[in-house]
């Protein structure tokens, strides 16, 4: 018995709404790259990237959690350490968890002592 649910796929319009495509379409405009990337921040050598997925997980009956926030923190020669994705179902969610990651990121710099979000990394030794 199979419990896989069926993948469903959406677009991302110019006014913002959320459209449900078919799979051909989808893949249309995920090659043009339009209305895609809601948010990039670099904070210190941490990047924080927002985007809209547009496909639902086939295994999730749940609400379909089309945003995804992708945080990535270098060391000093640029090698990726770590990273952590966060999933939102709205455009609205995934642009406040975008911000709120950001500012915890420069709030962390700033109680060790950086005021600048650049060179000054504290991460800088890892």
């Amino acid at each position: 018995m199979d419990n896989k649910i069926p993948q469903k796929f959406y677009i991302l319009t110019d006014d913002g709404e959320i459209q449900s495509v078919n799979l051909d379409t989808w893949a249309k405009w995920v090659v043009k790259g339009k209305n895609i990337h809601l948010g990039q921040d670099e904070v210190g050598r941490t990047t924080v990237s927002t985007v809209f997925i547009g496909a639902s997980s086939p295994f999730v009956e749940e609400e379909a959690l089309l945003f995804e926030t992708l945080v990535v923190y270098s060391d000093v020669a640029g090698r990726i350490y770590d990273s952590k994705k966060y999933r939102y179902s709205t455009k609205a969610d995934a642009l406040e968890g975008h911000q709120k990651i950001v500012d915890e990121l420069k709030e962390e710099l700033e109680a060790k002592g950086y005021k600048q979000y650049g060179e000054d990394d504290p991460r800088e030794n890892r």
